[in-house]
């Protein structure tokens, strides 16, 4: 048999070695009483859990923020909610039916042969920028046929930011080309944009306008949205900037909720709604500064930066003392005990093996390796791990 026809034998028998002479040095170390390699282990242990604690905290942080711009969906009132009150009609004979009105005069529907099943609209105020984020959730009916396409209208102005496809998981697939405009389509009041959605029914159309908010004080503007599609349910739901004062909505929704993070949002159902409908709110508040929610938050985001630099100190200590005790078992010399030093003065000049074997000639009762002293069921050196002559 060659050489190599022996190698599959011979690296496993020299696994299994390697295998029982790490696991020898081990018990070796623990044989010595070395009491640092216990606290090691305890201490590796009591850092890992506080980091896995830690993480999970500053994840659970981190993700509780509303988010638009990533594949997360943006927390709303009903995922969030901490309470819930009736607001009623804040102006006396005034419900909040009245903020759906009917399509201009003149209007020509584009999207006639297509229906929603419903569509839920948010505007979130000075939530990360001096400007009114619209988010609208359209959840297309079955009997629309795939790929769609249809056209949404914002205001002339508005920043289209975001089309997404909204997975059944609630993930948001914004990876798809940006939009077009229809320059045809568009007014003065409006811009058109034609929308090609290829395989998932719920979608979400995001965008920024400036109604005028600048400085801090007192504003007022409208929050304006023209249904791009007859729906069979239309929900509308208002977020409150944070350190807001004095807020309004015209007409007021006749629900609230409030979140962890303190937003409160109010919301109501406006029933069914057709193509080309508009969506009318007259907003109405107080602000002491000009700093968005998100940015005016800075006790949130210097506790997520204060729990990243405790998680980075825990790794490296984790990193630190793993080192050390991987050096006092693997790497460091072990020293010779007290019966071998007597045995290497009785043996006077000797070198090697030959100060190792006894002088009957028998087996060897010294480890070869760092001379010492063997027990007759030694396999392994009990100091350095060694396998036995």
């Amino acid at each position: 048999m060659s050489l190599y026809e022996n190698l599959p034998t011979m690296d496993g028998r020299m696994t299994r070695t390697n295998t029982s002479r790490i696991s020898h040095q081990i018990a070796a170390s623990l044989a010595r009483r070395e009491w640092y390699v216990g606290a090691a282990a305890l201490t590796l242990l009591a850092l890992a859990l506080t980091m896995g604690v830690t993480g999970a905290a500053l994840a659970q942080t981190t993700t509780s923020a509303p988010e638009t711009t990533t594949t997360e969906a943006p927390a709303t009132e009903s995922t969030e909610a901490a309470t819930e009150t009736s607001t009623g009609e804040a102006v006396a004979g005034q419900a909040f039916s009245t903020a759906l009105l009917a399509a201009p005069e003149g209007f020509e529907a584009a999207n006639s042969g297509m229906s929603l099943d419903s569509l839920e609209l948010q505007a979130w105020p000075e939530y990360d920028s001096a400007e009114v984020l619209i988010m609208a959730d359209l959840h297309l009916a079955d009997s629309v046929e795939l790929p769609a396409e249809f056209q949404v209208a914002i205001p002339r102005g508005a920043r289209l930011t975001g089309v997404a496809e909204v997975t059944a998981q609630g993930q948001f697939d914004y990876s798809r080309p940006a939009p077009t405009p229809n320059l045809e389509a568009g007014n003065e009041q409006w811009d058109v944009y034609n929308l090609t959605i290829p395989k998932i029914r719920d979608v979400r159309v995001e965008y920024y306008y400036n109604p005028g908010i600048s400085g801090s004080g007192s504003r007022s503007f409208p929050v304006l949205f023209r249904v791009p599609i007859a729906t069979a349910q239309l929900t509308v739901s208002v977020q409150q900037p944070l350190r807001s004062t004095e807020f309004t909505i015209a007409p007021m929704p006749s629900q609230s909720t409030q979140d962890a993070q303190g937003f409160t949002y109010y919301s109501d159902s406006l029933g069914a709604a057709s193509e080309g409908q508009i969506v009318s709110l007259q907003v109405d508040y107080t602000k002491p500064d000009a700093d968005p929610s998100l940015e005016g938050d800075t006790d949130s985001a210097a506790g997520n930066s204060n729990q990243t630099l405790l998680l980075a100190v825990l790794a490296a200590m984790v990193v630190a003392i793993g080192g050390f005790a991987a050096y006092r078992l693997f790497l460091r010399p072990a020293p010779a005990s007290t019966s071998v030093r007597r045995a290497r003065s009785d043996a006077g000049p000797r070198k090697g093996a030959d100060r190792a074997k006894t002088r009957s000639g028998g087996p060897s009762r010294y480890c070869t390796s760092c001379g010492s002293q063997l027990g007759k069921r030694d396999r392994f050196c009990p100091e350095c791990g060694e396998e036995r002559d």
